[in-house]
């Protein structure tokens, strides 16, 4: 079970993760954003991230990586929805958020899932168990530009993807819930009895 757990919630933020890197500067330029503030929507995203790996890994040993999990994926959601928000209400304040969040929240997940592969399956066919992971997010990642990119033409707009986006982060968060820790070879951090 929780290998069904980890793929999905694998293969929902990786399409979630790609869709947005891969549209990141084409969503803002269609928002009315200059070259200049599009490119630096990019790499507030992508800084975000790198942020978000470096803390994840330290709180998920402090904190437990489950509760770490949690955090991130919420932040992802989060930060979708403000930018679901920004494009209903027209807030720049929205927007900006929205793209921070998301960018420490994606940070944190793309630790985080190989760290619970080691944690729930041990290390005796890690390589087998986390190949299997990675081809079904490579799967959820690969969908996640092409499939924005034909909505958006579709739809002439990027409301209804970042919707499929925020639908896909709540279905992860969900299964993220889901994750039973006891049945690991890491047991999580407890700070009642710790």
């Amino acid at each position: 079970r929780n290998f069904w757990i980890v793929a999905v919630i694998a293969m929902c933020t990786f399409y979630g993760i790609l869709a947005m890197s891969g549209h990141t500067y084409l969503f803002f330029r269609r928002e009315g954003y200059s070259e200049a503030l599009a490119a630096s929507a990019v790499s507030i995203l992508f800084f975000g991230g790198l942020i978000g790996k470096i803390a994840s890994g330290y709180l998920a040993e402090s904190f437990g990586r489950k509760r770490v999990l949690l955090i991130g994926l919420c932040m992802m959601l989060a930060g979708i929805s403000s930018m679901v928000g920004a494009m209903l209400t027209a807030s720049p304040v929205l927007v900006w958020g929205g793209l921070v969040l998301f960018g420490f929240g994606w940070g944190g997940i793309y630790t985080l899932i190989q760290v619970l592969a080691a944690d729930l399956f041990g290390m005796l066919a890690l390589g087998k168990i986390l190949g299997a992971i990675n081809i079904l997010d490579t799967f959820g990642g690969a969908m996640g530009p092409v499939v924005t990119g034909i909505m958006v033409d579709r739809t002439d707009g990027y409301l209804q993807p970042f919707i499929v986006i925020t639908v896909l982060l709540l279905i992860a968060t969900l299964a993220a819930m889901l994750l039973d820790m006891s049945k690991g070879v890491y047991q999580e951090f407890d700070p009642d009895t710790a």
